[in-house]
């Protein structure tokens, strides 16, 4: 009769190692859910902030192109003024 009682407190050792192993498990999926949803919420702010990024370089790019205009503009500007300041200097000397 010992032999079966120490079998039947063996098998309700195991019995309880297997639900604490089973709680454990329990908590890491719980964990891995809560780092699935929180990857998910990563996901969706880094796509917010690429499409922000690809918005930003369009207006830099933009930006950039109305300044090189604006240069060119000064530069052909600047070309007029030289260009009319010899002339009258020309016209002086003459």
């Amino acid at each position: 009769m010992t032999n079966i009682q120490s079998k039947i407190d063996l098998l309700k050792q195991q019995a309880i190692d297997l639900e604490v192993e089973n709680a454990k498990l329990k908590q890491i999926i719980k964990e891995n859910a809560k780092r699935k949803a929180d990857n998910v919420n990563l996901s969706a702010e880094n796509a917010k902030v690429k499409i922000e990024l690809r918005r930003a370089m369009g207006e830099n790019a933009k930006l950039k192109a109305e300044f090189l205009r604006e240069v060119k503009t000064r530069e052909r500007i600047e070309k007029t003024m030289l260009d009319l300041d010899g002339s009258v200097y020309k016209f002086s000397i003459t």
